[in-house]
């Protein structure tokens, strides 16, 4: 999205409205702002923001007619000096949402990424957002909708657990609208965790088989778990519960044979429904 101000003042933001929840009138926004330096409460200076607008976490209903506690702006990445906003210059914004990763683009350059502390967007997908005591002129507005993707957790030896993933995992997924993608690096030499921890983020769901005891597997579940990922675990049902406690997540028990393989495509189908229809 291209935007651009007739005027500039401390007032002057322009913004890509990320998320609109129309129940709760929160929104997270991206933008431009000339906030100079006039600081205002939840409001910086800044020249680039990413902002929520909702009520603070720790405020709870107020006990006299239970009336929902005021909203405030929530800043969750800020850079540069809204001094620097100039009238009659076009300023091209981009958002890429994967998952709970936010990346942040101002003329064809990242400045910045923020996670979210929610595992995926509720309400309305994306808007725009603006405040001014002069014209401004957005351009160029474009959404484009990626495939969101499932981070599979396993290890593919022996045969039967890649034969569990072409047959089963990744049509399932791809069925229900997501790509399915497993961390074959995972297991091999010069593993990057940092790459992993990312494409964890970036996941609207994380699939792992916990069958053999593998402790790449059960650190990559404790992962997404911390980030509050909705989480599905497959474990064949001969070898019971695993080492942990896995009461508390969805868990799909198999077995190795026709009927039960057309019984995890409807569980984990039934799951995957659940996820995306929230």
């Amino acid at each position: 999205m291209q935007v651009e101000f007739s005027k500039v003042d401390h007032r002057s933001i322009a913004a890509i409205m990320i998320q609109y929840d129309p129940g709760t009138k929160d929104m997270l926004v991206f933008g431009v702002s000339g906030g100079g330096l006039k600081f205002e409460p939840g409001v910086s200076g800044y020249f680039f923001k990413l902002m929520r607008w909702a009520s603070p976490r720790d405020q709870t209903q107020s006990q006299q007619g239970g009336s929902a506690p005021p909203k405030v702006w929530t800043p969750l990445f800020e850079v540069g000096l809204g001094v620097n906003l100039r009238a009659d210059r076009p300023y091209d914004l981009e958002v890429l949402v994967r998952g709970a990763v936010v990346t942040l683009y101002v003329d064809g350059v990242e400045i910045g990424k923020h996670t979210l502390a929610i595992p995926s967007l509720p309400g309305n997908p994306w808007g725009i957002f603006c405040g001014s005591h002069s014209k401004v002129h957005f351009r160029k507005i474009s959404f484009n909708q990626a495939v969101p993707k499932a981070f599979v957790v396993m290890q593919f030896e022996p045969p039967e657990y890649e034969a569990l993933f072409q047959d089963v995992i990744e049509p399932v997924c791809r069925s229900e609208g997501l790509k399915a993608y497993r961390a074959d690096s995972t297991y091999l030499p010069g593993l990057v965790i940092e790459d992993i921890k990312r494409q964890i983020a970036e996941s609207r769901v994380v699939i792992a088989e916990i069958t053999p005891s593998n402790p790449n597997v059960y650190y990559e579940v404790g992962y997404a778990d911390a980030l509050n990922k909705p989480l599905i675990l497959i474990a064949d049902r001969e070898e019971g519960l695993k080492p942990f406690d896995v009461r508390a997540y969805r868990t799909i028990f198999y077995e190795n044979s026709i009927g039960g393989k057309n019984r995890i495509e409807n569980d984990l189908r039934a799951y995957l429904k659940g996820i995306m229809d929230r």
